[in-house]
């Protein structure tokens, strides 16, 4: 029986079985699950200098740049870098692009777009305003501040400040969860002059001013048709040369006290104001009609009589005490 020798192993087949190997190793690396590439906006809208939440995963570039597009001209919002894990997580802010539906568009640094997704640029809110009334004041006397569309629980100092050089605090204030406040303030002692009323935050920024005046009040024309009424009759009462936008009380007054409120009106912007009035039930005899102001400023006047009702009116013969009456004497 032969026994024949095992010769040498030839290199030629081991080549091949060694590259059989590696494309095997290769084929089975490129069949493994790529993670997909993920991009969250958190919340998926914003207005301009809103900041948002960007996160990011299955990202192979160190580095990458987000993008508005879609919606108008593309936009830079941030540059990001991304773990080595793939992933990033961070706030960025809406840049001032045009409110409407954008894309959100990662981009490598070499400005190849990876994916999309949709983000809506909502329209910036309304600026902070303050309004006053009335427009015309003199010292000492209140008036009222209203505040607008300042942030939740935004605190503010309301300040008098002039050419002249006043710088007067008026009243601290806090907006509430509608950023609205009204605060009722006096005007300080400060020579006649037109001054700014401004709401400053704790950094010094003016959030926002409107224009008032410090002078001498004139007062304002009334008029009432018919001059006279019984209780319950509608009366006309009419007011001019008034401030706009000043909100007044209509009172009847008996010397210095009061006798009825008569409602409040508020001057229209030609200054003058219309309304009607109702009699009120009291006791017949001359008053005065008087528009006041929210100091107690008398801002005009005029004479008013109340009428007896009919069945009030006396008999033939009789009178009431106060009345006056005629006597006739016979002589012979």
């Amino acid at each position: 029986m032969t026994t024949l020798a095992a010769g040498p192993r030839s290199k030629t087949r081991t080549g091949r079985h060694v590259y059989r190997l590696w494309i095997g190793l290769l084929l089975s690396l490129a069949t493994l699950p790529v993670a997909a590439q993920t991009l969250t906006m958190t919340p998926d809208n914003g207005a301009p200098g809103d900041v948002v939440q960007a996160d990011g995963s299955g990202f192979t570039a160190t580095d990458i740049e987000l993008w508005l597009v879609t919606g108008g001209a593309p936009t830079l919002m941030a540059t990001i870098n991304v773990g080595r894990d793939g992933e990033f997580s961070e706030a960025v802010t809406v840049p001032t692009v045009t409110p409407g539906l954008w894309d959100v568009e990662p981009r490598t640094l070499a400005g190849a777009p990876i994916l999309r997704t949709p983000f809506t640029v909502n329209p910036p809110p309304p600026p902070p305003s303050l309004a006053v009334i009335p427009l015309l004041v003199s010292v000492g006397q209140s008036f009222d501040i209203t505040g607008s569309n300042f942030s939740d629980g935004e605190m503010v100092d309301l300040r008098l400040q002039g050419r002249n050089g006043v710088n007067e605090l008026l009243a601290p204030v806090t907006a509430d969860a509608s950023g609205d406040f009204m605060e009722s303030v006096t005007t300080p002692t400060v020579p006649e002059d037109d001054y700014e009323v401004v709401a400053v935050n704790g950094l010094g920024t003016v959030r926002a001013r409107t224009d008032i005046e410090v002078g001498t009040l004139s007062p304002g024309v009334l008029r009432s048709l018919p001059g006279e009424g019984q209780p319950g009759a509608e009366i006309n009462v009419q007011g001019s040369a008034l401030l706009a936008g000043e909100q007044l009380t209509l009172l009847l007054m008996d010397g210095p006290s009061e006798a009825a409120n008569l409602g409040q009106v508020t001057v229209g912007g030609l200054s003058t104001f219309d309304t009607t009035i109702q009699v009120p039930e009291v006791e017949a005899m001359p008053y005065q009609l008087v528009a006041e102001d929210a100091s107690n400023t008398v801002r005009g006047q005029i004479a008013f009589t109340v009428l007896r009702p009919p069945s009030l009116l006396p008999s033939p013969g009789e009178a009431y005490p106060g009345d006056a009456v005629t006597v006739v004497g016979l002589t012979g």
